[in-house]
């Protein structure tokens, strides 16, 4: 049931985002605000998309939980930070999980990573510089072999360098 408080939440975002699809990064507030940059850089450079997490909403009047809720929903892909045990972003990575969207871990290399998460893809990180330069690489392969071709397809369709007409032909009476 979409509430109003949802509803106004939902008239936000494509204003923060231009109107365009994004990537939902969770991880608790006030840490590893350079994670996040290295995140948004390899997203951008690699499928070209907006990467926001919830302190890029306006926070004032808004239910902070609704807010989560409405920005996991509308995007295309969530990333979990995972490395620290935090309650939220565990709670955020459930409802992402239980409406079924797209996720991608990160972690710190030598975290144990919850059971019910093994299995799940995951790209591990360190902070020395060649674990740096490896993690933004192995993130960038990753989000480039997980996109969605229909998406990239309608992305390309919708923000084409030089527009040009894309047809789809099918024929029932010709099925190959």
């Amino acid at each position: 049931m979409v509430t109003g408080q949802s509803s106004t939440v939902a008239k936000l975002i494509p204003e923060i985002t231009g109107g365009k699809p994004y990537v939902f990064v969770l991880m608790p507030f006030g840490s590893q605000y350079h994670l996040f940059e290295q995140v948004k850089a390899a997203v951008h450079d690699s499928i070209k998309l907006n990467c926001l997490r919830a302190d890029d909403f306006p926070g004032a009047g808004f239910d902070l939980l609704e807010k989560i809720h409405v920005a996991i929903e509308r995007a295309e892909l969530v990333i979990a930070e995972i490395s620290e045990r935090n309650a939220n972003v565990f709670y955020e990575l459930g409802y992402a999980v239980g409406i079924n969207k797209p996720i991608l871990l990160i972690a710190n290399r030598g975290v144990e990573i919850p059971t019910d998460l093994r299995g799940r893809e995951l790209v591990l990180r360190s902070d020395d510089k060649e674990g740096t330069k490896s993690f933004g690489e192995e993130l960038r392969n990753n989000l480039m072999r997980r996109m969605n071709s229909q998406t990239a397809l309608l992305r390309d369709m919708l923000e084409a360098e030089r527009p040009q007409p894309a047809f789809i032909v099918a024929s029932p009476k010709y099925p190959n």
